[in-house]
């Protein structure tokens, strides 16, 4: 179970990657997001590298600023 839950967290950080990436103009996404994550997030899907070889390389987008996440409220109704 706890395998499966890592797969959702992972499915919307990417989600939220992949956000980040078409905001980015055409020419200068190919530019800016590496090949090697492109290859990464296949290999991810079809379960050829762990969750953590993965969350690493989102990571390091993050963390060198490649990537920028924004956060958003969402209203939660009560």
């Amino acid at each position: 179970m706890r395998a499966y839950n890592m797969k959702i967290i992972l499915f919307f950080v990417f989600a939220f990657f992949l956000v980040g990436v078409l905001t980015i103009p055409e020419s200068s996404a190919q530019d800016a997001i590496p090949s090697w994550i492109k290859n990464n997030a296949g290999w991810w899907a079809d379960d050829k590298i762990s969750d953590s070889d993965f969350l690493s390389g989102i990571k390091f987008l993050v963390e060198t600023k490649i990537v920028k996440i924004s956060y958003l409220t969402i209203p939660v109704d009560i």
